[in-house]
């Protein structure tokens, strides 16, 4: 099985999004530059993740993005149905 470039930078995202779980909202610039995904790109696929119920968004100044739920109920499965 291939993964797209779209599967592959919405894996890094969710994985650095479980690596900081509990530690609250983390934003979309900081993901970005440790992952090495380009801004924009990452916004969008973001959007789709949030849809497919696999992480959640906050706005503000304090604001970012979460799993919506525990890092350990979250399978490839579900990311790649969600993005593929």
């Amino acid at each position: 099985m291939r993964i797209s470039s779209k599967g592959d930078y919405g894996l890094r995202a969710l994985f650095d999004l479980a690596q900081r779980f509990g530690q609250g909202p983390i934003q979309s610039e900081e993901i970005a530059q440790r992952q090495g995904i380009p801004v924009n790109y990452l916004n969008q696929l973001l959007i789709v993740l949030r849809r497919a119920g696999l992480i959640e968004s906050l706005r503000g100044p304090m604001g970012g993005h979460m799993l919506a739920r525990r890092p350990e109920t979250i399978n490839l499965y579900d990311i790649l149905i969600a993005l593929e």
